[in-house]
């Protein structure tokens, strides 16, 4: 099985309304209701969005891993017996708040970083709070403590829509790496077999089919959760 988380954050971390309503009209919206169903029906809203976990949380799912041989990718053969922690973005957060946990375990794990974004904001994102991505200084110290760097494209387009040209500018690595994560999951042939051009092997989400160029993920996420 392989996991992939993309931001991690600590456990009393409430959403700022002010860059929330500065986010434009439907995230507002989505943060109204989400305050209505909290007082009618005792939901806790810690998180923005279904893309973080709290730090307690990942804590919860790194002891769980125990139960399986937590491997690099490179060494990943058997779903059934094996786990490869993935993260994508990567986030300022995984530094400050997985990291220290990871350690604590020892596990290894892989960064899919989309290179353009490196130590900037992710203010392409509509839908989501604004959130720094870690800088290379910081995805290097990750990379020194058990994470290996692998690529998450250039600046995180949906490949299936570019032209042969921009998809091999998106797609090729921008540093040494071995392995690919397609942006939003989404891959065609055409994109198989540019990447396969590159890479050793390449992740997608529940859409892959298991093999060396569509290997499976599960997307981490809290499990009481109310999305809206």
């Amino acid at each position: 099985m392989i996991w992939v988380f993309h931001k991690v954050s600590p456990a009393d971390l409430k959403p700022d309304p002010v860059r929330f309503y500065s986010r434009g009209p439907k995230l507002w919206v989505k943060r109204t209701l989400r305050r209505v169903y909290s007082e009618l029906f005792g939901y806790q809203f810690r998180l923005p969005s279904q893309w973080w976990v709290t730090d307690d949380y990942f804590r919860v799912k790194l002891e769980e891993a125990a139960a399986y041989e937590v491997v690099p990718l490179r060494e990943y053969t058997d779903p059934s017996t094996q786990l490869v922690i993935s993260f994508d973005g990567i986030y300022e957060n995984v530094y400050l708040f997985a990291l220290p946990l990871l350690s604590d375990f020892d596990y290894p794990f892989e960064l899919f970083v989309t290179a353009r974004h490196v130590g900037h904001h992710n203010s392409f994102d509509s839908l989501e709070p604004l959130a720094r991505f870690a800088n290379w200084d910081q995805l290097q110290a990750m990379a020194a403590r058990g994470g290996r760097l692998q690529y998450h494209s250039r600046s995180h387009p949906d490949l299936t829509t570019l032209d042969p040209a921009r998809l091999e500018e998106e797609v090729r690595p921008a540093f040494a790496c071995e392995f690919f994560a397609y942006p939003y999951g989404r891959f065609n042939s055409e994109v198989v077999q540019m990447v396969s051009r590159h890479y050793r092997g390449d992740v997608a989400m529940v859409g892959g089919d298991g093999s060396r160029f569509q290997l499976r993920r599960v997307e981490v996420c809290h499990e009481r959760r109310l999305l809206l």
